[in-house]
């Protein structure tokens, strides 16, 4: 087995864990704002806000503006823990140094991001149906139920 392997299978965790995180604080800010926002200034400021906000953080924020389903809270804190180790420190992953584990463990996050990203599109489309933009259907019909 090749280590190079396992770093393509890292990178393609990594841009999508980066998709999920920013698809996440776009949900936060557009479909679960929490408060009124009344001018551009005020999203501007929440956007920043956001984008400054750990992954840990944007669970929070979003438990405290919406009753989460258990088992969606337990799949946001599984790959909280799993992505931040697999960010910042992967050689402390059990199994690391094993070539088919370290791939093993590396997809399951691949997976879970891409299943976030997922969800929180659903989120944003049906935001987007209750704030008026009604050609979702028409314009990506991929979508339509």
């Amino acid at each position: 087995m090749n280590r190079e392997r396992v770093y393509l299978e890292v990178g393609k965790a990594i841009a999508l864990i980066q998709l999920s995180d920013r698809a996440f604080k776009s949900v936060i800010l557009l479909a679960f704002p929490g408060t009124q926002t009344h001018n551009i200034s005020d999203f501007e400021k929440n956007g920043k806000i956001l984008n400054k906000a750990t992954l840990g953080r944007l669970i929070a924020i979003l438990e405290g503006r919406v009753v989460l389903n258990n088992n969606f809270k337990v799949i946001l804190v599984d790959y909280l823990g799993n992505r931040n180790s697999l960010a910042h420190n992967w050689d402390e992953i059990d199994g690391w140094h094993d070539d088919e584990r370290a791939i093993g463990f590396t997809r399951e996050v691949q997976k879970t991001a891409a299943y976030l990203v997922y969800v929180f599109c659903a989120f944003l489309r049906s935001w987007m149906n209750q704030v008026g933009i009604d050609d979702v259907d028409r314009r990506f019909l991929e979508l339509a139920v």
